[in-house]
């Protein structure tokens, strides 16, 4: 009997608003033998995106936060005044879950520069194993062989069945596409550290961008006030659907959010940290929530 499906954690990106949906191609790591084998293990199994994002990844299950209740899913249906499906409520369960884990996860995100000065390490000991391996078809100058001659020398006899069968120019072979992919990728970690570093509250950004994607979803409508009408006093307790249900949900954001950063494999100073923030979130005033959705719906007119 072959496995047919698992429960995995996905590595989603810190600096990108993907999140993984059904329809996705995942490639799958981590995994001791056949995925298809119902014996193997899937404990440290991880997933990502089958198209390749560079930056720093995080699992987006290493918090587990609670799903919104049915009460609170009646709650957001009123103030959003259109019906939240099941497949809306998963999308919304799915941000609070994202956001959570995200803050949590924030000060442990590995920096631009680190991936920088890696990569370059990475690329240089590609190139070092080229260079022994190509030093094979060099001539022997003044009748002693070189450091990479003798190395390589007893590489390939390692390598080999016999001393007949060696395997130097399929080693070349595949290793330099690897050097070449190597350097592809230095030149996007560079591109990337000058112009997608993380701002000042990405995760903050990536989760406006959700709720108005889910908004969408449920037919719902966007209308924000207007600059001019945030600026006047009658326009604070005015109602406006969209704007109350991102309160709302940065509502439900911040009470699931901390019960679950309780439990969360994070030192209490960790954890402090990451409540105050999506608590934080909540006391953003109508004003600067209003601003800071329309500025994320721009680029989508």
């Amino acid at each position: 009997m072959n496995r047919t499906e698992g429960d995995i954690s996905i590595a989603v990106p810190a600096y990108e608003p993907w999140r993984p949906v059904p329809e996705d191609r995942i490639a799958v790591f981590g995994l001791p033998g056949d995925p298809k084998d119902p014996s193997t293990s899937l404990d440290l199994a991880w997933g990502v995106y089958h198209k390749p994002i560079l930056g720093p990844l995080f699992l987006s299950r290493f918090v587990e936060v609670t799903p919104i209740t049915e009460g609170e899913r009646t709650t957001l249906q009123q103030v959003l005044e259109v019906e939240i499906t099941d497949s809306v409520k998963k999308k919304i369960d799915n941000a609070i879950q994202q956001i959570t884990t995200h803050v949590a996860l924030k000060e442990k995100l590995p920096s631009w520069e680190s991936f920088e000065k890696h990569q370059g390490e990475v690329i240089v000991a590609v190139q070092l194993l080229l260079n022994l391996f190509d030093s094979m078809s060099h001539e022997v100058i003044n009748g002693v062989l070189s450091v990479d001659q003798t190395l390589g020398a007893h590489i390939a006899l390692l390598l080999s069945g016999s001393r007949e069968e060696q395997r130097i120019p399929e080693l070349t072979r595949r290793l330099r596409p690897v050097l070449d992919a190597c350097k592809k990728v230095m030149d996007e970690i560079k591109t990337r550290k000058s112009t997608k570093g993380p701002k000042a509250d990405i995760a903050f950004d990536i989760f406006c961008n959700e709720l108005i994607d889910i908004a969408l979803d449920a037919k719902a409508d966007l209308t924000l006030p207007s600059p001019r009408d945030m600026k006047a006093s009658r326009a604070t307790n005015k109602k406006n659907s969209f704007l109350e249900f991102v309160q709302q949900v940065i509502e439900f954001a911040a009470t699931h959010g901390t019960v679950a950063l309780e439990s969360a494999a994070l030192i209490n100073e960790e954890k402090r940290a990451a409540m105050n923030i999506l608590n934080g979130y909540k006391r953003k005033t109508r004003r600067t929530l209003a601003d800071k959705l329309r500025a994320a719906m721009v680029p989508a007119t």
